[in-house]
């Protein structure tokens, strides 16, 4: 994936986002898309619902004429 992708991610996963002060935790209650911002080591940081978010690669799908989203 390239920086700037769109993303799938599925209902019932966990995105996070680490503070100061511990890390903020969002479940998703419904499939969203995001956007791909780069690779880290076993997970993707996206922007997705308003923020940047941190996702376990494994839950997260690209969207395109490849994956049968078009």
């Amino acid at each position: 994936m390239q920086q700037g992708d769109l993303v799938h991610i599925p209902q019932d996963v966990n995105m996070w986002d680490s503070t100061d002060n511990g890390a903020t935790i969002i479940k998703t209650h419904k499939p969203i898309t995001g956007i791909f911002l780069r690779e880290e080591p076993d997970t993707y940081r996206i922007y997705a619902q308003g923020r940047e978010n941190t996702v376990a690669k494994r839950q997260v799908y690209p969207m395109g004429e490849q994956h049968g989203t078009r």
